[in-house]
């Protein structure tokens, strides 16, 4: 049986630009006591990808589709 992972627990999100991309990374950075894995290799583009392991990120994510109104 293949492991799934919790549609909480990771998102992608393509922002409009590059400043919202950070600005989403600082805000997660900020809660950082959650030790989610941020992936911003591509934060140029305004791609970020985070992974919060077992924790439920549901919070944050609300957070930054309010704020930032990603694309995707």
């Amino acid at each position: 049986m293949k492991d799934l992972l919790n549609e909480n627990q990771y998102y992608e999100y393509k922002f409009k630009n590059k400043n919202d991309a950070i600005k989403a990374k600082n805000m997660l950075d900020g809660v950082q006591l959650m030790s989610f894995d941020i992936n911003d290799d591509n934060i140029s583009n305004g791609e970020l990808a985070v992974d919060s392991g077992k924790k439920n990120m549901s919070k944050y994510h609300n957070m930054i589709m309010k704020q930032f109104k990603p694309i995707n």
